[in-house]
């Protein structure tokens, strides 16, 4: 898989942007930069790195030293399949649908879903036919520990006796659309955090730097690994299907689940992302990862 991301400031002149704007549609978000995630064989991403050529643009490459002019931000990234995820001890799950649009947070304790817009082209659009007319729904916040679930799900995850499982009253549905959303909302939660991660893993800010502890430059994986924990960090753990990492990867905290969570969500068709996540041998590197 391959990311491009380029802002209206990159380009030496209006016209350039346009017309890699034009061969990105649908990649541009509302104030105008251009994000493309897809495989490098995608026509998308060969007619825009094409076009970057022509005006003289080139990938930066070298991420131990600030990007020049004339060079546009890209990364190349695993994209884990099935085998992955099978042979994966625990997995990071999230919510493949999307809430942020609809999000928001009045107060500490609340989260507001605002419910207003139905037509297709609205960003959320997608999810909110999935709030009307799922009679199962999950859905998220992406890249954070926010997922949502209606009543029936929440009932049939009881009945599974997943655990530490909670589930919080906290979310208030407002808008003209409130009443169609399928059953009452709740936010899944666990009562378990885990120990920190293994010292092993590897920590990138957006740039592709080393990840120095400032969040505002972002927190990644590096490319192509899996986060991990070591094997006597979990032992006094024991067995969970639903924990929190102690860290903040991409800006929060997120969902650490087991392979009978992930089971029971394939089986009922839910949508959501997997990332696979090893436990390894207890090792004793020589430096600690930063604390996220």
């Amino acid at each position: 898989m391959v990311e491009i991301d380029l802002s209206p400031d990159d380009f030496n002149h209006p016209s350039q942007y346009e017309q890699v704007a034009s061969l990105a549609v649908g990649h541009v978000n509302r104030i105008g930069d251009i994000l493309i995630r897809l495989p490098e064989s995608d026509p998308v991403v060969i007619n825009v790195q094409s076009r970057l050529h022509t005006f003289g643009m080139v990938p930066w490459l070298e991420k131990d030293r600030d990007r020049l002019p004339g060079e546009y931000s890209t990364a190349t990234y695993v994209v884990w399949e099935k085998i992955d995820w099978d042979a994966a001890p625990l997995l990071i799950a999230t919510p493949q649908l999307s809430i942020s649009g609809l999000l928001k947070d009045p107060e500490p304790e609340v989260l507001e879903l605002n419910v207003e817009f139905t037509n297709m082209e609205n960003v959320d659009y997608e999810t909110q036919c999935h709030l009307f007319e799922s009679s199962l729904i999950m859905v998220g916040k992406p890249w954070s520990s926010t997922t949502i679930v209606n009543d029936a799900l929440r009932r049939m995850m009881l009945k599974e006796g997943f655990k530490p499982l909670r589930f919080l009253d906290k979310v208030r549905v407002v808008g003209s659309e409130r009443r169609r959303i399928r059953g009452k909302p709740w936010v899944l939660s666990s009562d378990l955090i885990l120990p920190p991660v293994s010292k092993n893993n590897k920590f990138i800010d957006r740039e592709g730097k080393p990840f120095t502890g400032d969040h505002e430059k972002g927190c990644f994986l590096a490319e192509g690994s899996k986060l991990s924990y070591a094997e006597g960090a979990l032992r006094n753990v024991g067995s969970f299907d639903l924990a929190f990492m102690r860290e903040r990867l991409t800006g929060s905290t997120r969902a650490i689940v087991s392979q009978k969570f992930r089971r029971f969500c394939d089986q009922h068709a839910l949508s959501l992302l997997w990332e696979p996540v090893d436990v390894i041998p207890d090792t004793e590197p020589d430096d600690p990862p930063v604390l996220l």
